[in-house]
């Protein structure tokens, strides 16, 4: 018996255009806004460039082609290997295990409670600082990466993938933005005074950004993406981020500028043990539920 037909308090039945009516509503899909986020590391360790007599004169730190990092590819609690961030790999440095400041999954690759995911778009944001907790990110990295490294959204185990371009395509819906004054920048020490004093002027900090930090900035997905919940198709989602060639970067800009200048100054070259840039993926993301008739 069809249970919209049955009267109670001698309420007449439903005919049939109400009954299509209440099938609809409660058939109908509702939508709410919620993030997905996943963080990647690009970290290198220093190696020695060497002029033409075997001395050191500047530090390199090199990316190789074809090297991949994972987003969405780890939960919380687990280390982040795949998304190239360290477990003591790199000398003296550690991010341990993802946290909530990395990413929100409770599995890998897996949306959350068995929810339903509709995709709209993606954002990349800038960290500021790397997640070992000592370093900041560099500048010039990030302009290599922006330039060197392609992006593509997976699904279904590599099965579908949606290529996006490069990290400068897919802007950063929000972010710190503006400089301050450094009070860890090096300044000159001046002498002429007892015990010298330091040059007043101080540095600068500036954060640098993945364009406009506004909110509605990100990278908008044709419609129809879906992240499916548990082991149905297109379950398994991953943001890929390929190292299309070698790239690098060398303190002092390239090996020459760095000679000369530690010529002029008369002093040894101080340079980081690592570089580093982490960029967090957010998805624009609405979970899909169904609509109660109450709803």
């Amino acid at each position: 018996m069809n249970p919209l037909s049955v009267t109670k308090d001698n309420t007449p039945p439903l005919t049939a255009m109400q009954r299509a009516r209440l099938d609809a509503v409660a058939t109908q899909q509702r939508v709410t806004d919620y993030p997905y986020y996943s963080s990647v590391c690009f970290r290198a360790a220093g190696e020695e460039v060497l002029d033409d007599k075997g001395a050191p004169i500047a530090q390199a730190y090199r990316f190789t082609r074809g090297q991949i990092r994972r987003a969405f590819a780890y939960a919380r609690g687990q280390d982040g290997l795949i998304a190239g961030f360290t477990t003591g790999v790199v000398p003296l440095i550690t991010d341990g295990l993802m946290t909530l400041a990395e990413t929100n999954l409770v599995k890998p690759h897996e949306t959350i409670g068995g929810q339903q995911v509709q995709i709209d778009g993606i954002a990349i944001f800038v960290k500021p600082a790397m997640t070992d907790g000592k370093r900041f990110m560099q500048p010039r990295l990030l302009a290599q990466i922006a330039t060197n490294v392609s992006v593509q959204l997976s699904l279904n185990g590599d099965e579908n993938l949606f290529p996006l371009g490069t990290t400068q395509q897919i802007p950063g819906a929000g972010g710190l933005v503006g400089a301050t004054g450094d009070e860890l920048a090096f300044k000159e020490l001046l002498t002429g005074e007892v015990g010298g004093i330091c040059d007043s002027g101080p540095g600068v900090y500036g954060f640098a950004a993945n364009g406009w930090q506004t909110r509605g900035n990100y990278y908008r997905l044709p419609a129809g993406v879906i992240w499916q919940p548990g082991s149905s198709a297109d379950s398994m989602l991953n943001v890929i981020f390929t190292n299309e060639r070698d790239f690098s970067v060398v303190t002092g800009g390239t090996p020459d500028a760095q000679q000369l200048w530690c010529a002029m100054e008369g002093k040894a070259c101080c340079n980081p043990e690592s570089v580093g840039v982490v960029l967090t993926v957010q998805l624009i993301a609405q979970i899909v539920g169904q609509r109660t008739r109450t709803a």
